[in-house]
């Protein structure tokens, strides 16, 4: 019985080779990195079109603003004319 509680060896560390927790640990580090970096990356370029919709707004705001004042001023100076 003595021998066989020395055996640590269970479940998946059987077909593992010495030296693999390094590697696991190292690829559940760069899963993790990588899953961080997408996820980074992703909020970055939803705030850049976010911010281009605000932008494309305000603009078409400022748009609208001119042309009512245009078309104000217009019937402000035929209303003069007709006068």
């Amino acid at each position: 019985m003595s021998g066989s509680s020395r055996n640590t060896n269970t479940g998946l560390t059987k077909f593992l080779p010495r030296g693999s927790t390094a590697v696991t640990l190292a690829a559940v580090t760069l899963a993790a990195c990588t899953a961080v970096f997408y996820s980074h990356d992703q909020q970055v370029q939803e705030k850049q079109v976010m911010r281009a919709g605000v932008e494309r707004d305000k603009e078409r705001l400022r748009r609208i603003r001119r042309e009512r004042l245009k078309q104000e001023k217009n019937q402000q100076q035929q209303q003069q004319a007709g006068e």
